[in-house]
Order: C-alpha cells, then sequence, then structure tokens
C-alpha cells in the first residue's frame, strides 16, 4: 500500500467479463402508470369530424384555383401536394405520431410547441400531404364521423379528437428557429433548407426529391449555395430569395422539410495583450523530455499552429500539419489563436511552468489541421459541417504521419445561441464524425474537446445573470463531443494599470465569458461536461468601462510571431477546451487500450465542483445539505457541468478510492414474432454487472461515509431531422440507462424493479433508495453520458453489487426503415466506491476478488 493512503496511484481495476447468463435476452422497461388522458372532449364527434374534413376540402379548392401548372406537376414532380398545418387544442395532447403514414406518403414535417395567451401550450404538426394521398386523408374524417362512440381504431380516434384546426401551412410554419429572426416579407435573405430525402440511398446528384427542389429554385429565381450536407433523412443547403419567392415555388416547398436560419461564424477572442517578453524558454528547454513519433496527441482544429516555436516544434512535425485549403492559405498561423492553443494544449498555463524547476515529462504531440485562415474569415455557414468532417478525417490519411490516438480541440463555434440545445447540421455531423460508424470492439469511434462557446464583453457587467440567461453556442450541443466550459481561480491584480479594478469572478466560480446549459429543452443534453481554467475578467465599479482582460488575470501560452514575442496570453472557453483536450491525450497515453468512451468517461468522472460553485460545507462533500433537491443539482451541472476534472484520480484509483471500468457492446434491439406471429420490433435484452463490493471491510465501517459514483458512457448515432422533437428518442439511433441495485433489494427483486417480464408479486417487490441519488433517474437519463453519485453510510453499500445496463429508444427502432435496427452500440461503465476514512482500504479486497482479471 503505498505511503500516503488517499494519493491516487493504483491502477484501475477492469471489472470481469459477463457471464453469458447475465447477457439478459428479453427486455420490457418498467413504467408508471399512466395519468388522465389529456385529449380534449368532443361531445359531437361527428360535427367535430365534419368540421375539419370542410377545412381540408376548403384548402384542396383554393389550391387547385390558384394553382395553374397543376395538371403538368402531378405528372412531373416526385413530390406533389399540400403542406398543412394541424393544430391541437390549448393544454392538450395531439397524437402527431399518427401523421406520419408512410403507406400513403403522409410524412410528418415538424412537431412544434407554441405557447399561447393563457400560459398553456398547443402542439403544432406541420405535415406534407400528397396529392394521391388526399382522398385517403379524408376517409380518415368519414369513418371518423361514421362511428358515434369510440371506434375500433383508437389510434385514429385519437388523432382526430385531438385535432382543433387544420390550416394551409404558410413559410412561418416551416420556419424552425424563433420567429423573431424570420425574414421580413420582402427581404431578400440567405435561408438553410433542409430538404427531404427520396427515401433511396442515392447520392443528392441523383436524388428525385433534391433535383426536383434545385430545378425550382432554379426556376423561380432562387440562388443555391455550392455545398450539400448529407444527413440520414435530409440534404442540407443554403437558399437566397425572399419570403414570397420561396412561398411561391411549390415544387420546392414539396421537398421541403423546413427552413432556419443560417449561423452567422465569427472567430475567436484572441490576441491579448502579451506580457512582457520573458528569457526562460532555453531554461524550460532544458527541462522538457519530449514524447516520441507514436505518442497520443491533441489535433488542434484552428487557424493553424506556427510550428517553429521552440516550446513548440519538437512535438510537432511538419507532416503532421494540415489545412482545409492548403494550397490557398498553407499550414501555418497567420492570425495567433491556433499557437496559443497549442501551447495550453502541449503544457497548460505556461505561467506555473515557466516559474517552476522541475522536469517537464511530455506524454503526447501535437497535430494541426488548419480550420479557417483567420478570425474574421468565415466559411459559408452550411459548409462547417462538411469541413469539421473532412478535418477530423485528414489525419487519419496522412501516409508519412505514425498511426496514434489522438484527441481533437475544436474551439471554433457559431456566435449566437438559438439552438439552445437541439441539434444542428453542425453539431449533428460533430457527432456523426465522433461516432464514426462505430459498432463493435475493433472499430475507432473518437474523441473530440469542444468549447462551449463565449459572451460577448457587452454582457459581462451582467455577470453571473448574463451568463444563466445566454445558451452554449452551435455546435457544443453535440451529444457525444466533451462540452468545456470555463471556470477561473485567478482573481489577484498587479498591474497598476488596473489601479481600482477588481476581478469579476470570485475565485472557484465561473468565468465570466463563459456560457451555460440552462432551460435546455429536457429532451437535450445536459451541457457543458466539464470546466476548466479559462481565466478571469476586471471591471472597475461605477466607472461605465467595459470590463478588460488583464495579463495577470489569463493564462499564458505560446505567440505565433517569434520576431515580436515569445508569448501571449489567453482565456475563455477555446482556453478551457484546449486544457481538456490535454487532459484527454494524457489519459489516452496512460490507457492506450481503452475505449475513447472510456476515456471521456475517465475525465468527466474525475471531475468535482468547487465550494464557491455549491456554497457546501466540507461536511457537504459526504453528505449534500438537506435542502439540496434534485432539480437544483441539475441546475449545477447546467452550469458548471460536472465540475472541474482532476487529472490524477482520472488516471490512477486510490486506497480508499477504487474505480472500476467496464467496456461492452449491446444489440439493443431485434425483429421478433410477437404473440399473433406477427414481426415487431423490439428490445432484445439487457446486461448485468456484478460489482465486487468489499462487504467485510464495509461492515467493519458500517457507520463510516461511502460514496458510490457511476458514469456510462456511449456515442449517439445521431438524426436531427426526425420531425418528432417532442420525442426524446428522436436524435439518438438507440440510449442506455443505469439502474442500480437498491440498498434493500434482492437481486430478485431489483431485476423484476427493471424488467416487466421478470416481474414478482407486488407484496415481494423491494423499495428504492433513489432519494439518496444526487441527480436521480429522470435528471440523469439525457444525452449520452450519464453520471449520479449515492450517498450513504457503509453499511447500506454492502447489498449495492449489480448495475443493469438496458436499451431505450431510438430512431433504429422507430424508423426501421432505414435499416439500423439491428445495430449494435459499445458503452463504457465507471464505478467508483470510496470512504471518507482514507486510511480504510477497499482496493486490496475488491482487487482480490476479481484476481485474474487485467487491470487497466
Amino acid at each position: 500500500m503505498p505511503d500516503n493512503p488517499s494519493t491516487p496511484n493504483l491502477q484501475h481495476i477492469r471489472l470481469p467479463l459477463i457471464a453469458p447468463e447475465d447477457r439478459r435476452h428479453g427486455f420490457r422497461m418498467v413504467t408508471g402508470p399512466r395519468g388522465d388522458s389529456k385529449w380534449p372532449t368532443r361531445p359531437d364527434k361527428k360535427s367535430h369530424g365534419e368540421g375539419l374534413k370542410q377545412q381540408v376540402e376548403s384548402i384542396r379548392n383554393e389550391f387547385e384555383a390558384t394553382t395553374p401548372d397543376l395538371e403538368t406537376w402531378k405528372e412531373s414532380l416526385s413530390a406533389f401536394g399540400l403542406i398543412l398545418e394541424v393544430s391541437g387544442a390549448a393544454g392538450c395532447a395531439l397524437a402527431t405520431g399518427a401523421l406520419d403514414e408512410r403507406k400513403i406518403g403522409i410524412k410528418l414535417l415538424q412537431e412544434k410547441q407554441v405557447l399561447v395567451d393563457d400560459d398553456q401550450f398547443i402542439t403544432v404538426a406541420v405535415i406534407f400531404v400528397p396529392y394521391g394521398g388526399l382522398e385517403a386523408f379524408l376517409e380518415k374524417f368519414d369513418a371518423y364521423i361514421a362511428e358515434p362512440e369510440m371506434g375500433e381504431s383508437r389510434k385514429r380516434d385519437e388523432l382526430i379528437t385531438g385535432i382543433e384546426t387544420i390550416q394551409r401551412a404558410s413559410i412561418k410554419a416551416l420556419w424552425n428557429d424563433p420567429v423573431e429572426l424570420l425574414p421580413t416579407p420582402g427581404r431578400v435573405a440567405w435561408w438553410e433548407a433542409w430538404v427531404r430525402r427520396d427515401g433511396t440511398d442515392a447520392g443528392y446528384p441523383e436524388d428525385e426529391l433534391f433535383q426536383q427542389f434545385i430545378k425550382a429554385c432554379d426556376r423561380f429565381g432562387i440562388a443555391r449555395g455550392n455545398e450539400v450536407l448529407v444527413l440520414p433523412e435530409q440534404f442540407v443547403l443554403l437558399i437566397k430569395g425572399s419570403m414570397e419567392q420561396i412561398g411561391s415555388a411549390i415544387p420546392a416547398l414539396n421537398a421541403l422539410q423546413e427552413l432556419r436560419r443560417p449561423k452567422v461564424h465569427a472567430g475567436f477572442f484572441m490576441n491579448e495583450s502579451p506580457v512582457d517578453q520573458r528569457k526562460w524558454s532555453d531554461s524550460l528547454l532544458d527541462r522538457v523530455s519530449w514524447p516520441d513519433a507514436t505518442s497520443a496527441a491533441v489535433t488542434l482544429l484552428d487557424t493553424g499552429v506556427n510550428r517553429t516555436h521552440p516550446l513548440i516544434e519538437h512535438a510537432l512535425d511538419s507532416w503532421d500539419c494540415d489545412a482545409y485549403e492548403k494550397s490557398h492559405h498553407g499550414v501555418d498561423d497567420r492570425d495567433g489563436h491556433g499557437t496559443q492553443m497549442a501551447g495550453l494544449a502541449l503544457f497548460g498555463d505556461l505561467t506555473p511552468i515557466l516559474d517552476g524547476d522541475g522536469p517537464i515529462h511530455l506524454k503526447h504531440r501535437l497535430e494541426s489541421v488548419k480550420m479557417i485562415p483567420r478570425s474574421g474569415t468565415v466559411h459559408d455557414p452550411i459548409l462547417y459541417a462538411k469541413v469539421t468532417e473532412e478535418c477530423m478525417d485528414r489525419p487519419e490519411t496522412w501516409l508519412e504521419s505514425t498511426p496514434r490516438k489522438r484527441a481533437y480541440c475544436l474551439t471554433i463555434c457559431s456566435e449566437d445561441n438559438l439552438d439552445r440545445g437541439r441539434p444542428s447540421a453542425w453539431s449533428a455531423a460533430l457527432d456523426t464524425a465522433i461516432l464514426n460508424r462505430a459498432q463493435t470492439e475493433a472499430d475507432q469511434p473518437r474523441i473530440v474537446c469542444v468549447s462551449a462557446g463565449n459572451l460577448s464583453r457587452t454582457h459581462i457587467a451582467n455577470y453571473p445573470k448574463s451568463n444563466q440567461e445566454h445558451s452554449i453556442h452551435d455546435p457544443a450541443q453535440s451529444w457525444n463531443a466533451i462540452t468545456v466550459g470555463a471556470y477561473t481561480e485567478k482573481d489577484l491584480l498587479f498591474d497598476k494599470k488596473f489601479l481600482g479594478w477588481e476581478a469579476v469572478a470570485p475565485p472557484g466560480d465561473l468565468c465570466p465569458s463563459s456560457t451555460t446549459g440552462l432551460n435546455w429543452n429536457k429532451n437535450w443534453p445536459i451541457k457543458p461536461d466539464i470546466v476548466m481554467e479559462g481565466g478571469n475578467y476586471a471591471h472597475r465599479e461605477g466607472s461605465g468601462d467595459q470590463p478588460d482582460t488583464p495579463d495577470d488575470l489569463q493564462l499564458l501560452t505560446t505567440h505565433h510571431r517569434l520576431n515580436e514575442r515569445m508569448y501571449a496570453t489567453t482565456g475563455d472557453t477555446s482556453a478551457a477546451a484546449a486544457q481538456a483536450a490535454r487532459y484527454c491525450a494524457i489519459i489516452q497515453a496512460e490507457n492506450p487500450n481503452r475505449w475513447p468512451e472510456t476515456i471521456r468517461a475517465l475525465l468527466i468522472h474525475s471531475a468535482k465542483w468547487t465550494a464557491q460553485m455549491t456554497g457546501w460545507q466540507p461536511k457537504h462533500e459526504w453528505k449534500p445539505p438537506s435542502k439540496l433537491t434534485k432539480g437544483r443539482a441539475l441546475e449545477l451541472i447546467q452550469q458548471y457541468g460536472f465540475g472541474v476534472p482532476d487529472l490524477s484520480r482520472a488516471l490512477k484509483s486510490a486506497q480508499s478510492s477504487v474505480t472500476m471500468i467496464a467496456e461492452e457492446v449491446i444489440q439493443p434491439f431485434s425483429k421478433e414474432r410477437n404473440e399473433e406471429g406477427a414481426l415487431m420490433e423490439k428490445v432484445k435484452g439487457y446486461n448485468r454487472h456484478y460489482i465486487p463490493i468489499p462487504q467485510e471491510v464495509l461492515n467493519a465501517n458500517f457507520d463510516k461515509r461511502v460514496r458510490m459514483r457511476v458514469t456510462l458512457s456511449y456515442y449517439v448515432d445521431p438524426n436531427p431531422t426526425n420531425p418528432l422533437v417532442a420525442s426524446k428518442y428522436s436524435y439518438q439511433g438507440a440510449g442506455l440507462r443505469f439502474e442500480v441495485k437498491s440498498k434493500s433489494d434482492t437481486d430478485e427483486q431489483f431485476f423484476a424493479r427493471i424488467n416487466q417480464l421478470e416481474s414478482i408479486g407486488e407484496d415481494k417487490k423491494g423499495d428504492s433508495d433513489s432519494a439518496q441519488w444526487l441527480l436521480g433517474y429522470k435528471n440523469r437519463s439525457r444525452g449520452s453520458l450519464h453520471n449520479d453519485v449515492w450517498y450513504g453510510n457503509a453499511a447500506e453499500l454492502v447489498s449495492k453489487d449489480c448495475i443493469a445496463i438496458f436499451p431505450v429508444g431510438g430512431w433504429w427502432k422507430y424508423r426501421p426503415f432505414l435499416g439500423k435496427l439491428q445495430s449494435s452500440l459499445r458503452y463504457s461503465l465507471l464505478v467508483t466506491v470510496e470512504i471518507e476514512d482514507p486510511t480504510v482500504d477497499l482496493y486490496t479486497p475488491i482487487a482480490t476478488q476479481i484476481e485474474g482479471t487485467i487491470k487497466v
């Protein structure tokens, strides 16, 4: 055992492989009782059905009377019909899923929740009804009218009962951004057009719907961008025209899924005032041992790097530098930001390193792909998704480069916060690139750290209210990426130029420029994932001066113009992301055989909040305040992520704090015959992981406080265009969840609590200990990384020796025509058990129980 038992210097332990009998086949999630029906009351079904039918017939008659090319288009277009806006009653349900009927060609394009005057919401569905399917659509109302009571088709009756009005959809109905951003009538503007695919695997040059769309654009004088992003069910491109032009281009409208505002992507906060020239580089170089060519790397997707800097050149070879448009812009950094990030990604903040005298053993290298030439120079907005994917592919195609592990660092983001957690074309492309089609143990998904995005300086005076109101920027809502916000420990000002100024943020709190994930739709992930040092701002109370960034409150890094100076200062969420990528590369170097899903989990699993963030006293580390609700805990994560990572705990276990790791593959869904013999899409099964709890040691220390932290990490297969946005399962191909055996469960009771197919009598059911979890099942079950902490005493932990991993829905199951139903999903499970007394040895009995397994 180590001399200091609290020091993390023991290898993490690998959990045993799951036994065949614990890969359970047959699973049906246990759900709570359904609430009262929220369908509106329709006392007169006949009158209601006839009224809706008349609305549709009136729309058809008006359309035929005002469409001179009707007969021609009916014959020649791949998609020709009506786009309808179907609205529910205020405060009531609308069966939007029943409006997506592929057999007759009706497609659900969008589902929205619209706030009405009396603080209630109405559900609005936008659907495309092909002209040939209009009669079949009208027959639904006839069948509804014909049955005075609830008829045989409950699905149909609930659909018609829930509809309040039907009208022809306008451009506004297809708009999927805040309505105040919709271009005004008569104004020629750029639009982001999401065009439906025709259901084949054809590329956009051969896709019939896409060809219909571009021909209509050309005919009606609507300009088009050159770049096309390919998504599972849509093509995305930019078009330019007025609302009237697009609205009159019926063949184009008939091919659309939705319209959005193009993102405006700006540069970064960079080129902060440099520190005085220091002449310590030679001393530092004498202390550095450099990594070899096969070491893990941080791959910077930025403005390029000037590798001739003496603190960079030994860790960045010339053949490890590339650019999106290499022939036009070269690979060098003419802006400064990329070289600043390179210094942080390699060393972290240089201030304590230059001031020290100890050896520096670098275990990772750098790679650079110049994604943009300089700040202020932006790509076509729709191009960012494609540029990101291509830049991430580049290092894997370099012939000269030695194969190595890598962690990507993406510090380029949108300047706005319109998405508020909703997937965008860019964030979906990032999720796709991270997944990298991985399904088996041998596949190679990726690790990406992305900056959360920054507030403009004009908002910093309202810290922290502005941070809470301004959402994380695109593409940092990515489910699979590690989204990095910024906090700060820097608050001391020495510069006489800032006499009378003081730091904006107190030490240990959120960096004044960091955006947050508060008030996102409950179906979107919890973001940010972590926070790292991003520097601080200073202000002079009552002066009216804009907040500034004195060098004393920033991070020291490398400058791109050696002829001017050696160092620069920088900060914000870009600096935080670079440091997070550095941690990932170090963890990869120490764990070369671990999956990227595991590296992500280790980093986030190690994070903790500061006392400034929580306001807790030291005793609350082992027993949170009784007034802390699960909702408040969720709000803390939406501001600070899971906290500040501890690299030492990400790398090693301690005697009293033991981390165990499992890496597994599961097939979430399959197609099986039901009792009537019909083939149905079903959940295939679930996995049981048995945890080697050191029962004897815990019983001997029965009254001591303990914690169990569980992290489940996997990558989703994204589909941002599934119209059922009200469902948490619309974006992910499949999801996973975990449940832990409660302190009072037997195995039989635990399995029955999660799986209907293993149910037992009501009188035999055990009790849940959900009150002792920090977040609880509902709050932690968002995104693709689920992290929660259980607090209790040692005696209670003894029986918590089993964790179940089970699938939940996703488009793989609900959209089987896309051919992914029987795909597999990789996941990593981390479990840490720890006790407040650092002298108690948990490590040895755990390791002994699984003796013979491979340590991580």
